[in-house]
């Protein structure tokens, strides 16, 4: 497996066609270290997700608490 089966196994784990478990079990199928698919799998390492924009949250005043036993 030369650097450009690597490659495009490192993006297909970006791209979702290949879960990081089938990734895992490719290259532990070819002998490789665990050190080296740790390497592998963080340059496939995902995009940063965005947080969502704020809501408006208790904006009517009212505060409700859910108690799990009674008062």
């Amino acid at each position: 497996m030369g650097q450009g089966d690597f490659d495009l196994l490192v993006r297909d784990v970006r791209n979702g066609r290949l879960s990081r478990r089938d990734a895992i079990a490719r290259l532990v199928a070819l002998g490789m270290s665990a050190g080296g698919i740790s390497a592998v799998l963080a340059s496939a390492a995902p995009q940063p997700v965005r947080a969502a924009p704020a809501g408006a949250r208790g904006s009517s005043g009212v505060l409700k608490l859910l108690y799990w036993q009674a008062p």
